[in-house]
């Protein structure tokens, strides 16, 4: 599962760039209640994820900064941040 974002706009530099990105991606993890995926797509079956690989996993380090999300005011908040403007179109390539 992948998720690719394509941000069309000029940016004056590339870290103008990263931060865009970096504040999008942050808005869309805000917005997503993993927990209703959870149940909606994979019947409940499993652990709701925060990370590549699972908790039994020795690389699991449990570390999951949206884990009392969704918060939608701080995803609007962070889009309002990030400059660019709705829509936004988001291709999920599966």
């Amino acid at each position: 599962m992948e998720l690719r974002v394509a941000i069309a706009k000029a940016y004056r530099n590339r870290a103008e760039f990263e931060r865009t990105r970096s504040t999008l991606r942050q808005a869309i993890a805000w917005s997503v209640d993993r927990r209703v995926i959870h149940k909606v797509a994979f019947f409940s079956t499993g652990e709701v994820g925060s990370e590549e690989v699972g908790t039994g996993s020795f690389y699991y380090d449990g570390i999951d900064p949206y884990r009392t999300g969704p918060n939608l005011a701080k995803a609007k908040r962070l889009l309002a941040q990030s400059g660019l403007k709705p829509p936004i179109t988001i291709k999920f390539l599966a």
